[in-house]
């Protein structure tokens, strides 16, 4: 259930269970299940379309907003 006076809790538990689901169907669920290392991510912006900024999401994200997001993943 969500936590509406814990927000963070609530996204750390969808999180997990986005998780839990990938694996079930046998899906990459973070970067060592398909042997990335974090001296990838920069191959793996420049593949997303170019260093500066991404528009291919919700909002624009620029360079260092995508490698922290990669940064998490990569554990």
């Amino acid at each position: 259930p969500m936590d509406l006076d814990n927000p963070e809790a609530t996204a750390k538990e969808g999180i997990k269970r986005l998780r839990e689901f990938f694996t079930s169907i046998g899906m990459p669920s973070d970067f060592s299940d398909f042997g990335g290392k974090k001296e990838d991510i920069p191959v793996l912006i420049e593949n997303l379309g170019g260093k500066d900024h991404v528009e291919h999401s919700l909002r624009d994200l620029g360079y260092d907003d995508i490698y922290k997001i990669y940064e998490i993943a990569a554990g």
